[in-house]
């Protein structure tokens, strides 16, 4: 389910680095959340970071860097996952 929710928050971060008005902070908390359960310390520290960020008012291009760690980190976890969920 952790992997599956990737796809909804990778669109709404890849139309918000396009220049698209998003509100980052509900799908970053809600995934933060789900990271807590998971086993993806990285992917967990990530989302807490970002959460924290945005909710202290970060403007975009401050926390860019961090958002595409936050895609590269998908992309890490997916392939890494493929060993355990069947396709």
């Amino acid at each position: 389910m952790l992997v599956e929710s990737f796809d909804q928050v990778e669109a709404l971060v890849n139309e918000a680095l396009e220049g698209t008005e998003h509100d980052l902070w509900p799908p970053i908390h809600k995934l933060h959340g789900s990271c807590a359960y998971s086993g993806v310390p990285r992917l967990k520290q990530l989302c807490h970071d970002l959460e924290t960020q945005l909710k202290q008012g970060a403007e975009l291009a401050d926390i860019e860097p961090e958002l595409l760690e936050l895609l590269d980190e998908f992309s890490h976890i997916r392939e890494l996952s493929r060993q355990y969920i069947p396709a």
